[in-house]
C-alpha cells in the first residue's frame, strides 16, 4: 500500500514540476527558440489544457502569467491525495466487531 502511494504521488510531483516551469518560464518570458522551453511546453501542454480559458491570462511584453497552469497544480495535488486516501481505504485492515 505504501508503495503505490508513493508512486502516486511521484507521478504527480513531476506533473506538478512541469507545470511550475512553465509557470514561471511564461512569466519570465522565456524564448521558444529554446529546445528547452519547447520541450517543457510540450510535456506540460496535456496537463494544462483542461484548465485554459478558465481565467484571462494577463500580459506584460513577453511575459504570461499563466492561472491555467497555478490551477492544475493544485487540482492535481488534489487528485493525488484523494487518490492516496482511497488506495489507504481499500487496502487497510478490515475491523469487525
Amino acid at each position: 500500500m505504501t508503495r503505490i502511494k508513493q508512486i502516486v504521488y511521484f507521478v504527480v510531483g513531476v506533473i506538478n514540476v512541469l507545470l511550475a516551469l512553465r509557470f514561471v518560464f511564461l512569466a519570465l518570458g522565456a524564448s521558444e527558440a529554446s529546445s528547452f522551453i519547447r520541450l517543457v511546453y510540450g510535456l506540460s501542454q496535456p496537463f494544462v489544457m483542461p484548465f485554459l480559458g478558465i481565467f484571462g491570462e494577463p500580459t506584460l511584453g513577453a511575459s504570461v502569467f499563466e492561472w491555467a497552469s497555478l490551477i492544475a497544480i493544485a487540482i492535481y495535488m488534489l487528485l493525488a491525495y484523494g487518490i492516496a486516501r482511497v488506495i489507504e481505504l481499500a487496502y487497510s485492515p478490515r475491523v469487525t466487531r
